[in-house]
């Protein structure tokens, strides 16, 4: 690996394939929901264990300073060095897993812990890897190039959720039985251990699940189905009788040590070797946008495909014709994004890596020696980025807005029921019916990610208007989707799940971009690991704490609250005017980081230029 010679071979477009294939082993954490009822029964956690196992997962996907500060301090062998560690890491967290349930170990809990921490910090050290060296051999479109790879993270949660569904579920007739005891269900309404409906709520949340967070909303729901069927009361072992999702964990595992393998011998930094002229700007910007599209059409066969196998149990060996058009899908676009050239100069991309480097410094103005150049912008460290009102504007706008979002997500099974009482309830199967939300939060969640990055270039290009004001108007349409749920409408729940995911999924695509550009790329890596941790905060402080709190102060039965749209009422206000107030703040932030949009693009704020993008966008 220490040659990187598929590095050196590959062009930036190259390097961009790989890296939506690394970027889509972020989503296997989501995979939680579906073998955490088997993680349960098997060594007799509670539910507030269970959960916490989902909760250490979040941490390690979002506490990740020191990754950013090994990345800066290898220099140039920084991706291959962090790859590594995320393989090192993932390695620990799933090959163990799968190793304690086929060989039978009794493990402590505190060890499942350590576990599921190494499965999150898998992901963060191969985002940080990926997004920090992409945004530097794309440094004129960082924007649309980093919400197409944010948009995979979703998008492998959904893809893994289905290969489970159709390779692995078949294996697992009997594990339903066993949970069972005696194979019949329980004289409640849970499902029969044999029929698909047994991993009803988990399927639905893992391999609809096209975004951030969405699969852990899955976990206690799922959990519940497992308990519902009668526990393991047949006294006989859980995991000799689920060996498809045993398995399951063992091609977990293997993914991401290949998928990293594969990633830490290609991806490099490799920027381009001359600044863009408008026309190679708009050459380039036109190929992300096939890539894009492309991206599109297979976030909506994923779902689709997703749908159909849940919805229709009959098909049969139909799902394996699904899967594969899907599987092609996701290769034909990787093949699109590696298959893409420069226009303004074909062979660009096939100067050494030397080369490259000493002609960025004339070209690239987040160059690691700006400091020769006084009117470059500033390269902010760490340090210095935490004194600034810029970045704390940022977390506290991540933290709020997806926060916000996930107070949704996580409770959209306890949201539903307050609003049956709304004549358009028409009493159809609550799992099917919230299926539906899922599904469309997913798509709009994904959409949201890739469009926000494509909004935000061409409002800059063309109209000269900072990305913050891109992140303003998702905050803004949060706000909008949280007033639309405090009405406490069915009817109105559709437009309210849709304004959701779309601003969810832009806040998780403008957060690295918006770094990038106002305190450089210098040490881009340690700033965006700190600045994940607002999301796990916002999810445990709003979606968590504060949502469940309200929540119970309502008259309750049998754990459920009686109080209608009260219920959640006073959450969706609190929401409301936070993201209300945080869009206002935004604006200002578009508005004083003018000057340093000017400095990093100062092409592009010339007329003649600006024409030229205004046309092509249009």
């Amino acid at each position: 690996l220490s040659g990187t010679r598929c590095g050196e071979m590959l062009s930036r477009w190259g390097m961009l394939s790989v890296g939506l294939l690394v970027q889509s082993i972020g989503g296997i954490m989501y995979a939680y929901a579906l073998y955490s009822g088997l993680l349960k029964q098997q060594f007799s956690l509670t539910q507030e264990q269970t959960d916490l196992i989902s909760t250490i997962t979040l941490v390690g996907c979002n506490f990740g300073v020191h990754i950013g500060a090994l990345y800066g301090k290898m220099g140039r062998r920084g991706p291959l060095v962090v790859i590594l560690a995320g393989l090192i890491f993932g390695a620990a967290g799933w090959l163990p897993l799968w190793a304690i349930f086929h060989f039978h170990i009794h493990v402590a809990f505190p060890v499942i812990l350590v576990m599921a921490f190494c499965q999150g910090h898998a992901q963060m050290a191969v985002d940080i890897a990926t997004i920090s060296t992409l945004v530097q051999n794309f440094p004129e479109h960082r924007g649309l190039v980093i919400s197409l790879l944010k948009s995979y993270v979703g998008l492998s949660g959904a893809l893994v959720g289905q290969v489970f569904a159709v390779v692995f579920k078949p294996m697992d007739d009997s594990c339903g039985r066993i949970l069972g005891g005696n194979g019949t269900a329980a004289p409640t309404a849970a499902p029969t251990p044999n029929s698909t409906d047994f991993y009803a709520d988990p399927y639905v949340e893992g391999v609809l699940d096209l975004g951030y967070g969405a699969g852990f909303g899955g976990i206690t729901n799922g959990d519940a189905v497992w308990a519902a069927v009668g526990g393991s009361g047949s006294g006989e072992d859980p995991a000799s009788y689920c060996q498809g999702t045993i398995a399951f964990l063992l091609f977990l595992g293997a993914e991401v040590v290949v998928v990293c393998l594969i990633g830490a011998s290609c991806i490099r930094i490799k920027p381009p070797h001359a600044a863009e002229t408008a026309d190679s700007y708009d050459g380039v910007a036109s190929r992300l946008r096939v890539v894009l599209y492309g991206t599109v059409f297979l976030a909506l066969a994923t779902a689709a495909s997703s749908f159909a196998e849940y919805t229709f149990a009959e098909l049969g060996h139909a799902t394996y014709g699904l899967l594969a058009a899907v599987l092609l899908t996701f290769l034909g676009v990787m093949v699109l994004a590696g298959t893409r050239s420069d226009p303004a100069d074909p062979d660009a991309d096939r100067f050494s890596s030397v080369t490259a480097r000493l002609l960025a410094k004339s070209v690239n103005t987040f160059s690691d020696d700006d400091d020769d150049n006084p009117d470059a912008p500033k390269n902010y460290t760490l340090g210095e980025a935490v004194t600034t009102p810029w970045l704390w504007v940022i977390f506290f706008s991540f933290m709020l807005g997806g926060g916000s979002g996930l107070v949704l997500n996580a409770n959209l099974a306890q949201i539903i029921p307050t609003t049956e009482h709304h004549p358009s309830f028409d009493g159809s199967n609550s799992t099917v019916k919230k299926s539906i939300f899922v599904t469309l939060f997913s798509v709009c969640n994904c959409c949201g990610r890739l469009f926000a990055g494509l909004l935000g270039d061409w409002l800059l290009k063309s109209r000269r208007i900072p990305r913050p004001a891109v992140f303003a108007l998702g905050l803004a349409m949060m706000s909008g989707a949280m007033v639309l749920l405090m009405v406490g409408s069915y009817t109105l729940l559709f437009p309210a799940v849709v304004l959701c995911g779309l601003a969810y999924g832009s806040f998780n695509a403008l957060c690295p971009t918006l770094i990038s550009e106002l305190f450089g790329v210098k040490h881009f890596a340690k700033i965006y690991a700190f600045n994940s941790i607002s999301l796990a905060t916002g999810s445990y402080g709003m979606a968590t704490v504060m949502a469940g709190r309200l929540y119970a102060q309502h008259p309750q039965e049998d754990k459920a609250c009686t109080a209608g749209v009260q219920c959640y009422r006073t959450t969706f206000l609190i929401c409301a005017v936070a993201c209300a107030a945080m869009s206002a703040i935004m604006l200002g932030l578009a508005r004083v980081t003018r000057k340093r949009y000017r400095q990093i693009y100062p092409n592009f704020f010339a007329s003649r230029i600006r024409s030229a993008y205004t046309t092509s966008f249009d």
